[in-house]
């Protein structure tokens, strides 16, 4: 069995923190394979469908669309590349129960990166298959597989520096640090106060062209899928959320980072009371 859930009190009931998952990674055999294949089938072709592509039955009923994996496009990860192996394990074993996608922390382990592997193979034969169809008679395997290899690769992992302590200057200058920060980021999408209602809002679209609005850091924090503590959002803002209008911000410093987090954790606490 995998470890249990990690808690801690501010995780809503009924959650499990994304970031804090861990477990031994298990390499990817055929056997594994086959048994993630049979609890797809059973946990999460309904939403994501038998093929991988996000067209499950269940789909027309959820306000959040279901990840369609053969687009090679993750919202959640500690890399800035395809996720790792680790990061898929964390979305299998949390879920976003806020967003349509239960907890599956009851399977085992081995069950869980069953699954994993399993989305892997339906990533990589999607997208095989996507590409197959597009170029016709002039399809190359050999190149293609090589190609969607390469794409599956983990990114660089996200990396960033440990968090100043909380007195390291007067409190009015973080503040203001953080503020600054903000608006010159963040604030066209998620507004002056934090509530997702920029002057940008109502124009955003997903990869896919799905409207989506902007986090509203007044929701509770089950409604931020990756993660509601201060390190979440500066590992997030540094590297975007994948398929969504979310960028990476490579440009700020570690130290810019942690005072935009701040003032987002700020905002988040103003809209509350």
């Amino acid at each position: 069995e995998g470890p249990p859930p990690a808690r801690r009190d501010d995780t809503p009931p009924g959650m499990v923190h994304w970031a804090s998952i861990t477990a031994p990674e298990v390499a990817s055999t055929p056997e594994l394979v086959a048994r993630g294949a049979r609890l797809y089938d059973q946990r999460c072709s309904a939403c994501h469908g038998a093929k991988g592509d996000g067209q499950g039955p269940a789909a027309l009923f959820l306000q959040t669309a279901p990840r369609d994996f053969t687009r090679l496009i993750f919202k959640f990860r500690t890399t800035l590349g395809f996720p790792a192996d680790l990061d898929l394990y964390r979305s299998v074993r949390s879920g976003f129960p806020a967003h349509g996608m239960p907890s599956f922390d009851f399977l085992s382990s081995e069950e869980t990166w069953a699954l994993v592997h399993r989305v892997k193979h339906l990533a990589r034969s999607g997208w095989m298959a996507r590409m197959e169809r597009r170029s016709g008679a002039t399809f190359d395997r050999a190149a293609a597989l090589a190609l969607v290899e390469k794409k599956m690769t983990p990114g660089e992992a996200v990396v960033v520096g440990p968090e100043p302590p909380e007195d390291d200057g007067p409190a009015e200058e973080i503040v203001a640090r953080g503020r600054a920060l903000y608006v010159a980021n963040c604030q066209k999408c998620h507004g002056e106060t934090g509530r997702g209602d920029g002057p940008s809002a109502p124009t955003l679209e997903d990869e896919w062209g799905h409207a989506i609005l902007p986090r509203d850091f007044g929701e509770s924090p089950a409604y931020r899928k990756a993660g509601w503590r201060r390190a979440d959002t500066a590992r997030i803002v540094r590297a975007g959320i994948g398929g969504t209008p979310m960028p990476a911000h490579p440009q700020l410093s570690d130290r810019d980072l942690w005072d935009l987090a701040r003032y987002v954790e700020e905002l988040a606490r103003l809209s509350r009371e």
